[in-house]
């Protein structure tokens, strides 16, 4: 399977496929959020190279987990699930 067969399907066939997912990105693939990235030294939000905030995904579907960091800016790609 791969993650653009995933766009269309209900919030509801989704969770069936990734229970742990929280969100699908705009290019199919199934998310969980895992929050901002916080500096374990200064508490702070980790910045990117650019200076935006950053925030961790854990990509549950359907390849390999994986902790991706992308900047808070694009959280418009992501749709929260609803279960």
């Amino acid at each position: 399977m791969k993650h653009t067969d995933l766009i269309g399907l209900t919030s509801q066939q989704l969770l069936e496929l990734a229970p742990t997912a929280t969100h699908q990105h705009a290019k199919g693939g199934l998310y969980q959020d895992l929050g901002p990235i916080i500096s374990a030294e200064t508490k702070d939000i980790l910045l990117d190279s650019q200076g935006n905030k950053l925030r961790a995904w854990l990509h549950v579907f359907p390849y390999q987990p994986q902790v991706f960091a992308r900047s808070i800016d694009e959280d418009y790609k992501f749709v929260a699930l609803s279960g």
